[in-house]
């Protein structure tokens, strides 16, 4: 049984969505998800009280929320000082002075005095992220944190604008303090991209390619700054990427952000080098396929220097690849590209009746397809497969015709 998106199906794995998922992270997993909200759109499953939620950063994998989020789900947030700690080790409660008001100006002002409880040890004059919860009456509770901590968090949490956050967070992403560098990379995970791309055009392009570079840097903070390159970044850097692009020792992490990368800077142009090296070629693993796939589809969902018709017309070189034909054949229904019908029906017709999702992909774009060539179609591989087709409206719902 497979579980995507929450819903379970007896629809086994093809193999190039096996091998997806065996090197999977929690982003290439977000893609895989993706992939199923594809197939159910060109299917016409999803109505609109039923939509994925917009995604931010494309290539960062937020885990937790942040604590900017979690002052605005209180009922109020501050900073403050420890002044006495009661019982064991300080570990039952302490009075806290408050320095700081993040949020709540009714509920608490600075200088005030609040009685709180903490899980964690607390020291006279160590500082603290107080959080206020209930009703009727609240609780405040402490989380020890460190002066630089305090200047994150008034920096991270008095910053409305999205982009001014960014910039802020943008100095904390390889902290010494890990609870900060994490809490920074996460704002970026939930900011929007507009905002990334807006906030990285001012960054200076030396120390991002040199952080890029850096063998010390995280993998996934080198995603994210190749986010940014493609929003900074020039011609000039084509030359190193396109090195990386072709070396498997440098590209094993964060595929998808690279490619990415390559195309928001070489625009359509681009696309033959991607082709060459990961669809059409058959020597690409199944794993860096499904990454560059996802790459093209964030350009064909969120990125706006690329055309759809130019995306579709790259995914095309997937399908002679028979064991990863069906990562694209969504995106080719979602994008309206009607032109592979007949590529689709003769690798429906060339296909092991095991091959279930790569069967039920061909009918979920033979179902969305608004031509008659697409129904007449859809009646052939019904007289092949009905079960396929049987599976294909039972688990991704009948068609509504022509969709975005």
């Amino acid at each position: 049984m497979l579980r995507l998106g929450g819903v379970m199906t007896d629809t086994p794995c093809s193999p190039g969505a096996r091998a997806a998922l065996g090197v999977a992270t929690p982003r290439s997993l977000a893609f895989l998800v993706g992939l199923w909200f594809a197939q159910s759109l060109a299917s016409g499953f999803l109505v609109l009280a039923f939509q994925a939620p917009a995604l931010g950063c494309p290539f960062c994998d937020a885990v937790a929320p942040t604590l900017r989020q979690e002052v605005e789900h209180a009922v109020a947030g501050c900073l403050g000082i420890v002044r006495a700690v009661s019982g064991k080790g300080g570990a039952a409660g302490a009075e806290v002075v408050v320095t700081h008001v993040l949020r709540g100006n009714e509920h608490a002002r600075r200088g005030d005095t609040l009685v709180v409880e903490s899980l964690e040890l607390l020291a006279v004059g160590q500082p603290c992220l107080l959080f206020a919860k209930g009703e009727t009456q609240l609780r405040w509770k402490a989380e020890p944190i460190s002066p630089r901590g305090e200047a994150y968090l008034q920096g991270v949490c008095e910053r409305i604008d999205e982009t001014a956050r960014l910039r802020h967070c943008f100095g904390f992403l390889e902290d010494r303090e890990m609870q900060l560098a994490r809490d920074a990379y996460a704002e970026f995970a939930v900011a929007s991209y507009d905002a990334v791309r807006r906030m990285a055009v001012d960054l200076d392009r030396d120390e991002l390619i040199a952080r890029i570079n850096a063998a010390a840097t995280p993998s996934d903070c080198r995603r994210l700054y190749l986010t940014m390159l493609g929003a900074c970044g020039g011609d000039g850097d084509l030359p190193m990427l396109e090195a990386m692009l072709t070396d498997r020792s440098r590209r094993q992490e964060g595929l998808d952000a690279l490619v990415a990368c390559y195309l928001s800077l070489a625009g359509e142009r681009g696309l033959r080098f991607i082709e060459r090296t990961f669809l059409s070629n058959p020597e690409a693993s199944s794993s860096e396929t499904y990454q560059a796939v996802a790459a093209i589809r964030f350009h064909g969902t969120e990125g706006k220097q690329l055309s759809r018709s130019a995306l579709a017309s790259s995914l095309q070189h997937v399908l002679s690849r028979p064991e990863v034909a069906d990562l694209v054949i969504a995106d080719l229904a979602r994008w309206n590209d009607w032109s592979h019908i007949d590529q689709l029906v003769a690798l429906f017709e060339s296909s092991d009746a095991s091959e279930r999702l790569l069967r039920v992909s061909i009918v979920n774009y033979l179902q969305a397809c608004p031509l008659e060539d697409g129904r007449r179609a859809l009646l052939y591989v019904h007289a092949i497969d009905p079960a396929s087709v049987e599976r294909a409206s039972r688990f991704f719902g009948t068609p509504r015709g022509k969709n975005e």
